[in-house]
């Protein structure tokens, strides 16, 4: 590297390009994961993989029997993919948001790969960060509804 240079070899006055690689292949596994797991035998509670019920994964369910702002979101996801949406909202109420959400950024990631990296300086940078903090945002709204329906009964 020399003087002129900056990280990654690119002149020292041009931004780095932010990595997208991870996001994508984050969201690519919550697209197509869904697709390979069913539920166990009609009950609808449990979830398989290839016939192998997979463990339950809440440890705030398990020790203190709360459920977390992520709790039915699996069961959710893979309703989306089954095309079972009603299940899937009953499931989870972020749920089918969260796999439009994670599609949408599979397109916008890979067509981010053809842009220059300027381009994702700004404007689509912003409203990536307040469209992610906004499934923040309903991820606990949806918990405190849940807490809120079930402690009424």
């Amino acid at each position: 590297m020399n003087a002129d240079e900056g990280p990654g070899g690119k002149p020292a006055g041009q931004p780095a390009r932010k990595p997208d690689h991870d996001v994508l292949l984050g969201a690519l596994l919550a697209v197509t994961l869904p697709f390979l797991l069913d539920f166990d035998g009609g009950s609808g509670s449990r979830v398989t993989l290839a016939g192998w019920r997979l463990p339950e994964a809440c440890l705030s369910r398990l020790l203190w029997h709360v459920p977390c702002p992520g709790c039915g979101l699996t069961r959710s996801l893979v309703r989306v993919a089954h095309g079972d949406l009603v299940g899937a909202w009953r499931q989870h109420r972020v749920g089918p948001i969260l796999y439009l959400f994670c599609l949408l950024q599979v397109v916008f990631r890979v067509w981010l790969l053809f842009r220059p990296a300027a381009f994702w300086q700004g404007t689509w940078q912003r409203i990536n960060h307040r469209a992610a903090w906004g499934m923040l945002a309903l991820f606990l709204v949806n918990w405190l509804a849940r807490l809120l329906e079930r402690a009424g009964g």
